[in-house]
């Protein structure tokens, strides 16, 4: 193609600095599926992620102790770096 001619199958969908992006029917068909399917795929995770983390929170106290934990060996190891 030359000059500013364009097929009459696209159409504008933003420009800026010097660039035009442009999207065809068939395109912009497979956006919106994609959209869609996006929307399906949050929908079926909400439960599993809401069963995730309801278990996690059932088991708070563990993870503070492990934590806890992990925070004095970290202390320990750093000091005994410094002393060494």
């Amino acid at each position: 193609m030359r000059g500013n001619k364009k097929p009459n199958d696209l159409e504008l969908v933003s420009t800026r600095q010097g660039y035009q992006r442009f999207y065809t029917t068939e395109i912009k068909a497979l956006v919106d599926k994609l959209e869609i399917a996006e929307d399906k795929l949050k929908d079926a995770m909400s439960p599993f992620l809401t069963a995730i983390f309801g278990k996690f929170h059932d088991k708070k106290q563990v993870w503070l102790q492990a934590v806890n934990i992990l925070t004095e060996l970290d202390s320990l190891a750093s000091l005994s770096i410094v002393s060494g």
